[in-house]
């Protein structure tokens, strides 16, 4: 369990944080204004994966969010929050449940360091054959180009 699940936790518990179950969204309670606000989130920049920031400086992502909320209890350290159907930007309760860190990474996700050092290694194999660098803004310039989940997926962007 992370330091910031038990707090999390705590204020789900008193109704300060609330998870839309249609369409995830997420409102918090301001305690000083006495209301509701819409949380926004941001997007991860290589997985696409929604994170929030609470406090400014604790990020947590909206799956383990999702599960905390829906489930009401805690995860236990060295446990992660998992995609039954891979798409991890699939946050629905129904999609999400806990697996162990070493059971989530056999079904093949890519790191960001994976992804990172694939993308370098495919731009300087490009560069040795044809001699040159790929013009900036085209397809091959790409630099995580096996961050995808499908071929589908990295020929649309």
């Amino acid at each position: 369990m992370s330091e910031y699940d038990s707090v999390l936790l705590d204020r789900i518990s008193r109704g300060w944080i609330h998870v839309d179950s249609d369409n995830l969204d997420v409102h918090y309670y301001h305690s000083t204004r006495k209301r509701f606000y819409r949380k926004v989130p941001n997007q991860h920049p290589i997985s696409g994966r929604w994170r929030f920031m609470f406090n400014g400086r604790y990020t947590v992502y909206r799956n383990r969010l999702v599960y905390l909320y829906f489930k009401r209890t805690t995860i236990p350290h060295g446990w992660v929050v998992d995609h039954v159907d891979v798409d991890l930007t699939n946050d629905h309760p129904s999609n999400l449940r806990l697996m162990t860190a070493e059971e989530s990474h056999k079904q093949g996700y890519v790191t960001q360091e994976e992804a990172s050092l694939a993308g370098w290694l495919a731009l300087l194999e490009y560069i040795h054959f044809v001699g040159e660098e790929p013009r900036r803004g085209s397809r091959l310039w790409d630099p995580y180009p096996f961050a995808y989940r499908n071929k589908d997926e990295a020929n649309t962007r």
